[in-house]
């Protein structure tokens, strides 16, 4: 997985424009990822705790090479097209993509810890176990967390799914949306059943639909207000920090006074010291976590800035000290550590959100001076 992420940077950075074929650029890159595995598994060599292996080297260089297939698939482009089909398509159906993005969420968070079985059984089982009556036994989860992650999050999905409905009639788009919601919704309930250690949860179900039906009714016409139209990109900036804020916060346990100094020295200086020694699907989960919540923020900060010269370092800097201030603030959170490590990982989300701006709007100018 690390190294499919290394392929696909060096795909970004390094191979694109310069490939003449998507077979070279792929070799190229996996060789130099196997020679970079090979690298490691030398270094591990000399350390007491490690065992070198030629099948971490060889999957390395597989991971390589994933990452490589995708990079060249999104960014690269060949025999004189304007650009990459990918963009293409995400400038003509940006809400697919956005559809996708928001739709992540949920279904991330449904199959987590990913230790999927197919015992019917057991899933049987915790259908039986499951209330059929919502919120019967008062919540489930806190209550913010329901309304941000399943109201909110469907909401959203919702008035993304109305946006593109626009030859339905009013009442038929409205309809269309609520039913794909609260398929999708049901679906992701589904979904906990083939996970061990998930259940069918009808609060999230109910909540999630209410959500699509917000979105449908509700949202449009909060989003056609003359002050959201006039500052419409300003708004976006607002929901992103709340997002990123949410995130970082949560549950908003503060300690007392007395507290403060063994939290300053609770403070995780050394980057990713938390993940080297935590369960690799925890750590993936929470690293996918910080850059799925940072991405938004990135990228429509970068719509804020005119000049292509400036708006990528500007988003990055402006996010990375918004993580900072976040960061710091979590020393006064009892169930939080403040971490280098998250600062670091929100900056990077960052730079992913106004990279993929600029490649929106690259994909745009190309179209234009092709129709030109």
């Amino acid at each position: 997985m690390l190294f499919a992420l290394f392929g696909f940077l060096w795909s970004a950075v390094f191979e694109r424009g310069r490939a003449r074929s998507v077979i070279g650029a792929v070799l190229r890159v996996g060789a130099i990822g196997l020679l970079f595995g090979f690298a490691i598994e030398l270094a591990q060599t000399t350390s007491p705790y490690r065992d070198a292996s030629m099948l971490d080297a060889l999957c390395n260089g597989l991971g390589a090479v994933l990452g490589a297939v995708a990079g060249q698939l999104v960014l690269c482009d060949y025999s004189g097209s304007p650009a990459p089909m990918s963009l293409r398509f995400m400038r003509r159906r940006p809400w697919i993509v956005l559809l996708i993005f928001l739709v992540l969420a949920p279904l991330a968070d449904a199959l987590f810890p990913y230790q999927i079985s197919l015992n019917i059984g057991a899933a049987w089982a915790k259908v039986r176990q499951s209330s059929l009556i919502p919120f019967s036994g008062g919540f489930h989860e806190p209550w913010l967390e329901l309304l941000v992650e399943r109201l909110f999050c469907f909401g959203a999905i919702g008035f993304v799914l109305r946006r593109t409905l626009k030859t339905l009639s009013p009442i038929a788009a409205v309809g269309v949306t609520w039913l794909i919601g609260s398929a999708l919704a049901f679906f992701v309930e589904l979904a906990k059943l083939l996970v061990a250690g998930r259940t069918f949860e009808i609060d999230s179900l109910v909540l999630s639909s209410s959500g699509a039906l917000l979105g449908a009714l509700v949202i449009p016409s909060l989003a056609s207000l003359k002050i959201v139209e006039r500052y419409a990109k300003e708004v976006l900036v607002l929901l992103a920090i709340g997002l990123i804020s949410y995130s970082e916060l949560m549950p908003l346990d503060w300690i007392y006074a007395h507290e403060l100094s063994a939290k300053m020295a609770s403070i995780e200086w050394l980057p990713f010291k938390a993940y080297f020694f935590s369960d690799p699907l925890f750590a993936a989960f929470d690293m996918g976590k910080k850059l799925y919540v940072s991405i938004p923020l990135g990228f429509v900060l970068a719509a804020q800035v005119s000049s292509p010269k400036v708006r990528l370092n500007r988003a990055i800097l402006l996010v990375s000290m918004i993580g900072v201030v976040l960061e710091t603030s979590q020393i006064a959170l009892r169930s939080r550590t403040p971490s280098v490590t998250d600062a670091l990982l929100i900056g990077f989300g960052s730079w992913l959100g106004a990279v993929a701006f600029e490649y929106f709007i690259s994909s745009d100018q190309s179209n234009e001076d092709v129709s030109e």
